[in-house]
């Protein structure tokens, strides 16, 4: 993963500072919104939700979009695939961050549902 900074878009812009402002704010509410949900398991939920928002509260020290490419694409779906797991929406970013506890950068991939950024979680395999 290639960590490449882009301006992006007004969407992308927008999307960054909404979720640096409700993890800096501890806002796991909003943090839990941004999670597209369909078709996934409850625990596999509660997973995604405790992973985005366990270290709510902090201030981020960096924070960037970076585009999803095939790679990512393979090395996620092999992941899930072991796991009896799959993407319910294609990504087309990943999000990282970083802040003081979190041991090196964190991310999640993102990808757009109705022109809004969401975090999909996974879903069983069909």
């Amino acid at each position: 993963m290639q960590l490449h900074f882009a301006l992006g878009t007004a969407e992308e812009k927008a999307f960054i500072d909404k979720f640096k402002t409700a993890f800096e704010a501890g806002d796991k509410a909003t943090l839990g919104s941004f999670l597209y949900t369909k078709g996934a398991r409850p625990r596999e939920i509660k997973n995604m939700k405790t992973g985005l928002t366990h270290a709510a509260g902090e201030k981020i020290s960096k924070i960037e979009l970076v585009d999803f490419n095939a790679d990512d694409a393979k090395e996620l779906n092999e992941f899930l695939a072991k796991r009896g797991k799959q993407v319910s929406l294609k990504p087309t970013k990943i999000l990282l961050y970083g802040c003081t506890s979190l041991v090196g950068v964190q991310w999640v991939d993102l990808a757009l549902k109705d022109g809004k950024f969401v975090i999909p979680v996974p879903v069983p395999v069909k």
